[in-house]
């Protein structure tokens, strides 16, 4: 949950690129660890990035996977 953490202090930083690359790690941790929560709470932040990064496909794409689960 630390990566997750951390990309959350970059969001509100507002260094997007370097939140993206926590929560994919930690997406990545998640899912090896088959803790679905964590993924699915990942995956909405990955979306919130991609949001504000304006990238509305790649968004959609993360909210749907965490819809998903």
């Amino acid at each position: 949950e630390q990566l997750g953490a951390i990309g959350l202090i970059y969001i509100n930083k507002g260094d997007l690129d370097r939140a993206l690359g926590y929560q994919k790690e930690a997406l990545t941790m998640y899912k090896k660890a088959g803790y679905l929560q964590g993924v699915v709470n990942v995956n909405g932040n990955i979306g919130i990035i991609y949001q504000a990064k304006l990238d509305f496909e790649s968004a959609l794409e993360r909210h749907n996977e965490a819809l998903q689960i």
